[in-house]
């Protein structure tokens, strides 16, 4: 009688890590028509990204001298998208739907009935492949991160969008502008909507003769600086657009250098923990955490505490 050996062949799982990097310069700030900008700093590589693993396939089972054992058992795939560690873990680039790492079922079936034949064997369970990390479904362009991160992980809560307008034979001054801005703007938006619920439609331009960056409550950005292409520069004018010194009860609130409203100074004195704290603020701006400048922010902490900071101005203002 012929024996069948039983041979199960293990997944290979290759992980590709996506390299981003986002250039831009020293701070200065620099007013024009009631809104404020911020330059850029160099950014590096972020961190790999990877999806889920597969799960391993079950093994084959071979039954008696005429019929076979149970199915092939596999197991399911972690499907993590963009994002998430093989372990499960988040990496540093978070994106897409969480890996689902559900088992393989072990399909064995019956033990052979020829006579004299051996027992089929069990089909051997997948492996459960490993969950990746939840994420926003955030991609960012290659080569671009938000202060040398990945998009960040989250079920988006806010409704910022933005378009950006482009020639239609752009030059190769233009084209490297419109890939600079959309770097920033990508990464902004998606911090605005991981940690607020504000809902705007943003127009934005690239026009050479400014000189930094504005916006507008009406929703324009515009980017002239190259420098100041990049993610802080976007959440600082975003700020603008959502009412941060273009409000037009902005001055009822901004009186002698400090801001009053209630709801932004419980905000501010939760972040810090300092019950004497006080905003400060004048004709456009407040501080801190207004990210005035690129060298305000150290951290992703430091861009949602921003987006803490904007949601409860907005509330003072009437405008959430």
């Amino acid at each position: 009688m012929p024996m069948y050996k039983l041979i199960a062949v293990a997944p290979v799982l290759l992980l590709t890590a996506l390299e981003f990097g986002c250039s831009g310069q020293a701070p200065t700030t620099l007013s024009g028509s009631g809104m404020d900008s911020v330059a850029g700093n160099a950014s590096s590589a972020g961190a790999p990204a990877s999806g889920g693993m597969s799960g391993a396939a079950g093994a084959t089972a071979s039954g008696g001298t005429t019929p076979n054992g149970g199915a092939t058992a596999t197991g399911g795939a972690g499907d993590g998208a963009t994002s998430g560690a093989g372990t499960g873990n988040a990496g540093a680039s978070n994106g897409g739907t969480a890996g689902d790492g559900s088992a393989g079922t072990a399909n064995g079936g019956s033990a052979g009935s020829a006579t004299g034949g051996n027992a089929g064997t069990a089909g051997t369970a997948g492996i459960a492949g490993s969950s990746g990390a939840a994420g926003s479904g955030v991609v960012f362009p290659p080569g671009c991160t938000c202060m040398n991160l990945g998009p960040p992980a989250c079920a988006p809560t806010g409704h910022i969008t933005y378009t950006l307008a482009k020639s239609s034979n752009p030059t190769a001054t233009e084209q490297s502008a419109y890939e600079a801005i959309t770097c920033a703007m990508d990464g902004a938006v998606a911090y605005y909507n991981c940690n607020t619920t504000i809902t705007k439609q943003l127009n934005v331009t690239y026009v050479p003769s400014v000189p930094t960056a504005d916006g507008n409550i009406n929703g324009a950005v515009r980017f002239g600086g190259t420098s100041y292409m990049e993610c802080v520069t976007g959440m600082h004018e975003i700020a603008h657009t959502v009412g941060v010194g273009t409000a037009s009860n902005w001055g009822t609130y901004s009186v002698g250098g400090v801001f009053t409203g209630t709801n932004a100074i419980t905000q501010l004195r939760a972040i810090t923990g300092v019950d004497t704290d006080v905003l400060h603020s004048d004709t456009q701006h407040f501080w801190p955490y207004g990210l005035n400048y690129t060298s305000e922010a150290h951290s992703t902490a430091d861009l949602i505490d921003h987006c803490m900071m904007v949601t409860a101005i907005r509330k003072d203002l009437g405008l959430e």
